[in-house]
């Protein structure tokens, strides 16, 4: 499903229809590194959001999921509705797809946006 921007005109803007994340197979151990994970890091790395935040893998679990718990291979995006960092600047807009440049990214995003 490739995504769309649906019009929200009665607000003048546009937000973007994100379609489902594929199921991956998850490791019992992660559910508390999740939980540890986003209680150290509670801001999304891009926009600084505080809801809707997820845990990122830099490398994809289904690429490679001896990193799944590894906290060097983890970073906070959030799925906001407003901004969607997860999907769009974890995933390039497409959840089998990942950015291999996203901590570069997402620091000078936040210089650029935040300073």
């Amino acid at each position: 499903m490739t995504p769309m921007l649906r019009d929200r005109s009665s607000k003048g803007f546009k937000t973007l229809v994100v379609p489902y994340k594929p199921a991956i197979k998850r490791s019992s151990k992660w559910p508390a590194v999740r939980r540890k994970w986003l209680k150290l890091h509670n801001s999304c790395a891009f926009c600084g959001s505080k809801v809707s935040l997820e845990v990122h893998h830099e490398v994809p679990v289904h690429i490679d999921p001896k990193q799944e718990l590894d906290e060097n291979n983890l970073m906070t995006l959030c799925e906001s509705s407003k901004r969607q960092c997860h999907f769009v600047f974890g995933h390039l807009y497409d959840w089998n797809n990942y950015n291999d440049n996203i901590r570069v990214d997402a620091a000078e995003w936040s210089a650029k946006h935040w300073t």
